[in-house]
């Protein structure tokens, strides 16, 4: 079988890591359909290649960090990291560009995950709560890697607070992955924040802190995220 890329056109022989993201991506009831329509084994199917899949998803990155440059080659060394972290320290240190590259490892080998930038998130939905329940919902039970920028940025209020805590205690609850990152250590979340948030953090994440040594894939190496 065949497949022809709906993006850049280029046609490839399925493999069977193709079949395999196939599957998860539209569904074996999907297959099935087409088997049943008539579906003839040579047929080119269309559906995008993984580079120009992994484009795409690029474009829920802020865009610094879409283009910005990956001088220590850190994408290459991340593995598949399957474990949730909080990552804190001083602005600059690397925290949001060692969580997109982790993303951007996952969108590489067709696996799921998003960003959320917390301070936009959580402006979004103060004013328009009842509108916007789904929303919270949405990132509450995603099921691929969550990335949560910026964790203690926005101005805390009592309904911030409640909105912070349904997700985490969800996500922590459920095991879900999420990598977040904030200026705070869990000792100031624990001071300035919640109590039961930096409880949640604690019981889900592993905790790296971020120092801005340039040379960071040494560092990330010494805080073993590699």
């Amino acid at each position: 079988m065949k497949y022809q890329c709906c993006a850049c056109k280029r046609e490839a022989p399925f493999k069977y890591s193709d079949y395999k993201w196939y599957i998860k991506e539209y569904g074996i009831e999907h297959i099935r359909e087409k088997i049943n329509s008539g579906y003839e084994p040579d047929q080119i199917i269309s559906f995008r290649c993984k580079k120009c899949e992994y484009k795409l998803k690029l474009i829920k990155l802020p865009l610094i960090y879409r283009e910005i440059e990956d001088k220590y080659n850190m994408q290459s060394q991340i593995k598949d990291i399957e474990e949730s972290l909080y990552l804190f320290g001083d602005a600059g240190s690397g925290k949001t560009f060692l969580a997109t590259m982790i993303l951007k490892k996952r969108w590489e080998n067709r696996l799921v995950g998003m960003f959320l930038s917390y301070p936009e998130f959580i402006f979004s939905i103060q004013t328009d709560y009842e509108n916007k329940v789904e929303l919270v919902d949405y990132y509450k039970t995603f099921k691929g890697c969550l990335v949560i920028d910026d964790f203690g940025a926005e101005k805390m209020t009592d309904f911030v607070r409640q909105v912070s805590y349904l997700i985490i205690n969800y996500r922590e609850q459920n095991r879900l992955q999420t990598v977040i990152t904030s200026n705070f250590t869990l000792d100031e979340i624990d001071m300035y924040i919640d109590r039961r948030i930096s409880s949640r953090i604690a019981g889900m994440c592993r905790v790296v802190k971020m120092t801005g040594d340039k040379r960071i894939d040494k560092q990330i190496k010494n805080g073993k995220v590699l």
